[in-house]
């Protein structure tokens, strides 16, 4: 009988990023999240209760993030290398 090997399921979100200089200027919210180590539903509790801890854009029914100021709070400039 063969074995029925299934992938790790995975995730719809993008790669995470190696470089400061390579992020966007901004990010979508789960990317952000993702950054500073929080899951998507929590980083979603934290911009509807005002306690997101940088910056947040809404456009519409979008909800982006500068990533300049999230940089800042993780400590890197947005110039330095390594994420």
């Amino acid at each position: 009988m063969p074995e029925n090997k299934q992938e790790p399921a995975r995730s719809a979100s993008k790669a995470p990023v190696s470089t400061a200089s390579s992020l966007p200027a901004v990010l979508d919210l789960p990317e952000a999240a993702h950054l500073l180590g929080v899951g998507r539903t929590c980083a979603y509790d934290l911009v509807r209760s005002g306690q997101w801890p940088t910056p947040v854009l809404r456009l519409g029914r979008l909800i982006k993030i500068p990533s300049a100021p999230l940089l800042e709070l993780l400590g890197m400039p947005p110039g330095q290398d390594r994420l």
